[in-house]
């Protein structure tokens, strides 16, 4: 299980590889994401 932690360091990582926006993410029971 990721952590939010784990999850903002992704987010991070995506951003700075130049992604303005996420539209929209599929997932099944991520509980850190709405935390990160």
């Amino acid at each position: 299980m990721e952590s939010a932690y784990n999850w903002r360091e992704i987010l991070l990582d995506i951003r700075e590889r130049g992604v303005k926006q996420i539209h929209f993410i599929v997932s099944d029971g991520l509980s850190g994401m709405k935390t990160s």
